[in-house]
């Protein structure tokens, strides 16, 4: 693959340095008295948020990965479609899920894809509430996908009418065959929370958004604020943890929700001791990467992998497999990056390493060979076709030296 232009380097970098997301475990937030003596003698300014306006300029560009709800057969009498399935998902706090939310996937037709959906929007236990959401399955890497996209899940946060709070969600499932019977469906958060708020005359945009498709806001999950400037534009979203300070214009901030509704909470104002410029480098952790000298020419790599580890092998040497995907980001970081680099590139021909790269959704049946599980995933073989060491994920250019330089041991 030829070498970046900068244009497309700094774009990687913005994609990067803009984004800060954590998935953990769910909890519940502090309570009200833990709140008071966390923020004690802090400046607050009041914060009302609701739901922010989909595709606009400080709409997240990222979504949690998909939770997976399992799927078990159940005859649902009356409700259209064949085959149904049926699954419950786990939204808000703990105490408010009671069994989860009961959803209903059907087949329109027997033996084609399944392309209806219904949900228990009223929570009563049954699934006629509202005309079902249906969807034309396409083909998308080699699989069938149906997917249902804008759908709102009520998620109860507390008792009462005022406790439902709207979570729009995308859900999809995906089979290798239009008869195939799935056993999970998955689903992930689009949508946001926003709102404004004016300090010391000077007027900010807020955003918050859910990380882990847990349906609550809570500290792990993701924040930004944003100075908006004389001819109201506001500034591009620096995303953080919401345990963590972000900036707005060159100020730094906290937040402190109320409850787990994402609903109000305040902003505090905070001394990070840096500047924001420093701050954000200081983050960066692929500025090394992307400061490191580069080769003339990348690692060439061979684009079919069985011709690469025989001619690896009447070589006597290593050869290395590297799967990728059209849509694997880290893959494309890696490839503008990581192998330009000339420790790299001196690495790979030191060795005389052979170098392979495959689409992992071209070749799944090589992928699945190799139990490959994510993108990027770089599996080292010795001569006689052996692995002898690999790794899954984004790899800098230090540990991408180390690796190679480890072929010939």
């Amino acid at each position: 693959m030829p070498i970046v232009p900068s244009s497309a380097r700094a774009l990687l970098a913005v994609a990067l340095t803009s984004t800060g997301l954590c998935f953990a475990q769910a909890e519940t937030p502090p309570a009200s008295d833990q709140k008071d003596a966390a923020i004690a003698g802090r400046e607050q300014f009041p914060l009302q948020l609701s739901a922010g306006v989909p595709k606009s300029a400080l709409a997240p560009r990222f979504t949690p990965k998909g939770a997976a709800v399992a799927l078990t057969p159940g005859d649902q009498e009356g409700l259209p479609g064949v085959d149904h399935l049926v699954g419950r998902i786990e939204l808000g706090p703990q105490e408010m899920r009671g069994e989860g939310l009961l959803i209903c996937i059907s087949r329109s037709e027997a033996g084609k894809p399944y392309d209806t959906l219904l949900v228990d929007l009223n929570q009563d236990g049954k699934l006629n509430d509202k005309a079902p959401a249906t969807t034309t399955p396409n083909i998308l890497r080699g699989k069938i996908w149906s997917s249902f996209t804008e759908v709102t899940l009520p998620v109860r946060h507390t008792a009462g009418e005022d406790g439902l709070v709207d979570y729009p969600v995308s859900l999809w499932v995906v089979v290798a065959d239009e008869a195939e019977t799935p056993d999970a469906i998955r689903f992930t958060r689009t949508g946001f929370l926003q709102g404004e708020i004016k300090i010391d005359d000077q007027k900010y945009q807020v955003v918050v958004a859910d990380a882990n498709n847990d349906g609550i806001i809570a500290k792990y999950d993701s924040w930004a604020i944003c100075l908006v400037s004389d001819d109201a534009k506001a500034e591009p979203p620096i995303w953080r943890r919401m345990s963590e300070f972000t900036w707005g214009g060159e100020k730094a901030w906290h937040i402190w929700m109320n409850g787990t509704d994402g609903s109000s909470g305040e902003i505090l104002p905070h001394d990070p001791g840096i500047t924001r410029q420093e701050d954000i480098e200081n983050r960066d952790f692929m500025r090394v990467d992307r400061m490191a000298k580069q080769a003339k020419e990348p690692v060439p790599f061979e684009t079919d992998c069985e011709v690469a580890i025989k001619k690896a092998a009447d070589a006597g040497k290593p050869c290395f497999v590297k799967f990728e995907t059209t849509w694997c980001l880290p893959c494309k970081q890696m490839d503008a990056y990581v192998f330009t680099a000339q420790d790299v590139v001196n690495a790979v021909e030191a060795e005389g390493v052979v170098c392979v790269k495959v689409d992992g959704d071209k070749h799944r049946d090589l992928a699945d060979k190799l139990k490959v599980t994510g993108y990027p995933t770089g599996i080292l073989l010795d001569p006689s076709g052996e692995e002898t060491a690999r790794y899954t994920g984004y790899r800098s250019v230090k540990q991408m030296t180390a690796f190679f330089q480890t072929a010939g041991e």
